[in-house]
């Protein structure tokens, strides 16, 4: 009897999906973690989103409350790349410096 367990290309695959699922789950988890005010989001210049790491402008952008995303495109961010992140950002310290911040 042949106890050799093979595993197909797809099977691998798969878990390696729902590792990194996991991964960016725990990542969405953690941004919680660092807090933003509306008024520091304001208060960012150019510089200083720049130099903002992935997490810090996920958490930023949910601490502004932006009507047009909703709970499920919030969920997603941690799918997104930097400069749409930053994009996210700018729109959200332009909105809440539109809101008297």
């Amino acid at each position: 009897m042949n106890t050799n367990k093979n595993f197909d290309s797809k099977t691998v695959s798969d878990h390696v999906l729902i590792d990194d699922l996991d991964a960016a789950i725990r990542e969405s988890a953690s941004d919680s973690r660092i807090n933003f005010s509306k008024a520091q989001v304001a208060s960012l210049n150019s510089a200083d989103i720049a130099h903002m790491d992935c997490t810090e402008l996920i958490a930023a952008i949910k601490s502004t409350e932006l009507p047009l995303l909703t709970d499920e495109q919030l969920a997603r961010l941690t799918f997104q790349d930097r400069d749409t992140l930053e994009r996210l950002l700018y729109l959200a310290r332009k909105c809440v410096r539109n809101q008297g911040y």
